[in-house]
């Protein structure tokens, strides 16, 4: 099952799209979101978003120095300084 994921910046928007699992660095460690992953909201400090497909191969990653992100309702969106 895949869930949709948006990774925004100030400068426009760097990934929409369906995915199977995403890890994204938060302060309070690493959080691997999957589809039905509870709702949260979370700071993120500097590491890197990966994002997976079904066969558990890297996608895309990106950098960041900081930022937040909510999953809510099968969408998880993270927003990058």
């Amino acid at each position: 099952m895949s869930f949709q994921l948006e990774i925004a910046s100030p400068q426009g928007l760097l990934f929409s799209g369906d995915c199977h699992l995403a890890v994204i660095p938060a302060y309070e460690g690493e959080i691997g979101v999957m589809d039905l992953h509870e709702a949260f909201i979370a700071s993120l400090k500097e590491g890197e978003v990966k994002i997976f497909d079904d066969q558990q191969n890297l996608l895309k990653s990106f950098s960041l120095e900081s930022g937040f992100a909510e999953m809510q309702n099968h969408k998880l969106i993270v927003l990058v300084n």
